[in-house]
């Protein structure tokens, strides 16, 4: 079994939104970050529920999967090792924004 890894940028990127959805009403963020759990322990259980990316590069193995209740996208790149999970963005961020992340974790 492939294990799974979190880029720094895409914890980087949980941390922010957690504080922004927490300043915007308390307990919101604590909801934000159960539903990044709850979808990326299903990723691990079945990585087939995910959807291929069509904003990676050609060469990347790279999928996604949306949170249940927000309106975010969990990205991840497979390898021959392992599961890494380069972003964790907005729906309306620019697309691809993270494939520079790709060869600096694989």
């Amino acid at each position: 079994m492939k294990r799974w890894r979190i880029h720094e940028d895409a914890l980087r990127e949980v941390d922010t939104t957690v504080a922004w959805y927490e300043e915007q009403r308390e307990g919101i963020g604590r909801e934000f970050l159960d539903d990044v759990r709850t979808t990326l322990a299903k990723l691990r259980s079945d990585p087939a529920i995910s959807t291929p990316d069509r904003n990676a590069p050609p060469d990347a193995r790279v999928r996604r999967r949306g949170l249940r209740r927000f309106p975010y996208l969990i990205v991840f790149v497979e390898t021959a090792t392992d599961y890494v999970v380069v972003a964790i963005m907005h729906r309306r961020r620019r697309p691809g924004y993270w494939a520079s992340r790709i060869t600096r974790s694989t």
